[in-house]
């Protein structure tokens, strides 16, 4: 292992040795580096450069090299010198770890962050064959300014990790995690290579990046998401915990909106997005804050040709939706209106895959999503799920959805689809509480038909409702959805939470009553299991 050392307060003219460190890491990357190696930048003081290292970290050697902290005192600080700049850039990396180290911006408190992110490395392969690139980032800190939540829309992605647009092959096994993001744009983008076989069927034949994971991470004070994934996938299912599975999971988020609004548009904020993505996986993840202020303000994301993917374990709160399912014609790789004499739109978008399907969104709560600011001018696409234009069997079980505070204009669904040919919206084993509500119009935008929406084993009830007004809503239902086994009665909790969850632990915590109608009511199609690791038999988000 050869070792550099980096100390600003340091002479100049070191060699890099423990007893002559370098001064920057700029005369660093000058000088060259020999893989394995560690990079150690000395506690207690403060970098401000950016640092472009090209080449220099592809690390080829077989080794991981290493960028860390050494000696005593605080972590050190590394400061890009402006807002269109990067902390750490690269044109090549691999078998690297960064790793205790806070990012900090030179915030003036004046200065929008339209320019660059903290650390954005690319990863090569010139080597006609998949391998592991091995890039981690791991108990850093990244921290931002007044404005720094102020991106462009796309985000500023604080962490940017993705494999070099010149790649034929897979580079997997990258990603972030134990790291605390706080006043940002968006944390984390990583992103595979956007290429197929062949452009018109997403079946088969794509060359998404594997076992890409973001663990264990909190994201505080941010404006345009947590975590987005870009043509990612696992090997295997969804549910396969190894080495290859693509994952976010552990992780928290909050949203901050009041400069959303960069003068011509408001941007969207989705936590944890998939776009261009099959068998992600979404897991024990909890955050809110996303109030609207357009349609797209929801905490769970699966976006345009995303494809069995799976969000389990969540507590979404005060988001204007709990999920989206999105995929319109311009998400494909090729236009539908050029094939569109030889496929039908559900050839296109559902057979050939150049849509959004099959994704599921199972034990997990849901509380205040889908609140309007205002009953009289809200956003009708502001509801616990939404489901746009070319998604199909988009599936919700074992959901538990309560609303403490709408008296009206809060939806179990937000529906602008264009699909058809399939089920496309399924509902199961899940329930839709909500205190005040009197309004039985329960599904906003476009009706639902009962070959298109499923609602099987459901829960549906407001303290607020009397006699007259439940028989509307099983009538309501009845017209825009395939009912069985449905239950118009309260719950029974016992008790009512007044304030969102703030952890799992909390979550447990909300219990059903003995005499609940839920209990052994479930349909149990799924042989899935709950975050106790149980298959529940119950309509609820876990195992009684």
């Amino acid at each position: 292992m050869n070792n550099y050392y980096v100390d600003p307060f340091a002479a100049a003219g070191g060699t890099g040795s423990l007893e002559a460190p370098y001064k920057s890491v700029a005369t660093l990357i000058a000088a060259g580096i020999t893989h394995p190696c560690t990079i150690w930048i000395k506690r207690g003081t403060t970098l401000v450069e950016s640092a472009s290292f090209g080449l220099l970290l592809e690390n080829n050697s077989g080794e991981l090299s290493y960028i860390r902290p050494y000696g005593s005192g605080r972590r050190p600080k590394w400061v890009k010198p402006s807002v269109s700049s990067s902390h750490i850039t690269t044109t090549g990396t691999r078998n690297l770890i960064i790793t205790g180290l806070d990012f900090l911006i030179d915030d003036d408190s004046l200065t929008p962050n339209n320019g660059g992110g903290f650390v954005d490395l690319v990863l090569r392969n010139t080597t006609g064959a998949d391998i592991d690139s091995n890039v981690w980032i791991e108990d850093c800190r990244f921290k931002g300014g007044a404005l720094t939540r102020s991106g462009i829309y796309g985000g500023n992605k604080t962490v940017y990790i993705r494999a070099d647009n010149a790649n034929t092959k897979r580079v997997n096994k990258f990603g972030v995690r134990d790291c605390k993001f706080k006043n940002l744009s968006r944390g984390v983008q990583l992103q595979g290579i956007d290429i197929a076989d062949d452009n018109t069927d997403n079946r088969t034949g794509t060359y998404y990046s594997r076992g890409v994971k973001v663990e264990r991470c909190s994201f505080v004070g941010m404006s345009h998401g947590a975590v987005c994934f870009v043509c990612v996938e696992s090997k295997n299912s969804a549910y396969t915990d190894d080495e290859y599975q693509s994952v976010a999971r552990k992780c928290t988020y909050s949203s901050y909106r009041w400069d959303r609004y960069d003068g011509t548009a408001i941007r969207v904020d989705a936590a944890f997005w998939t776009y261009h993505c099959n068998r992600v996986m979404f897991e024990s993840l909890i955050g809110g804050g996303m109030q609207p202020t357009e349609a797209d303000s929801e905490f769970i994301d699966f976006d345009g040709l995303s494809w069995d993917c799976v969000a389990r374990y969540i507590i979404s709160y005060n988001n204007g939706a709990g999920s989206l399912w999105i995929s319109t014609a311009a998400r494909a790789r090729a236009a539908y209106a050029d094939y569109s004499s030889t496929y039908t739109e559900f050839d296109w978008f559902y057979t050939r895959r150049n849509g959004t399907g099959n994704n599921v969104i199972e034990y997990s709560i849901f509380y205040n999503d889908g609140n309007q600011r205002s009953d009289k001018n809200g956003s009708d696409a502001c509801a616990y799920h939404r489901v746009t234009t070319y998604s199909y069997n988009c599936i919700v079980r074992k959901c538990v959805h309560i609303n403490m505070t709408a008296v009206s204009s809060q939806y179990m669904l937000a529906n602008t689809l264009t699909s058809s040919g399939a089920t496309l919206v399924k509902l199961e084993d899940c329930v839709f509480l909500w205190k005040y509500l009197t309004s039985t119009k329960l599904v906003s935008q476009n009706p639902f038909t009962p070959s298109t929406l499923d609602i099987k084993n459901c829960v549906v009830y407001s303290l607020a409702w009397d006699s007259a007004a439940i028989t509307d809503v099983t009538n309501y239902l009845a017209s825009i959805a395939t009912l069985s086994g449905m239950i118009f009665n309260n719950p029974q909790f016992v008790s009512l939470p007044t304030q969102p969850f703030v952890s799992m632990d909390s979550a447990l915590n909300l219990r059903l009553k003995p005499t609940s109608p839920c209990i052994g009511a479930g349909a149990n199609s799924a042989a899935t299991v709950d975050i106790n690791g149980n298959n529940a038999r119950d309509i609820f988000w876990r195992a009684v």
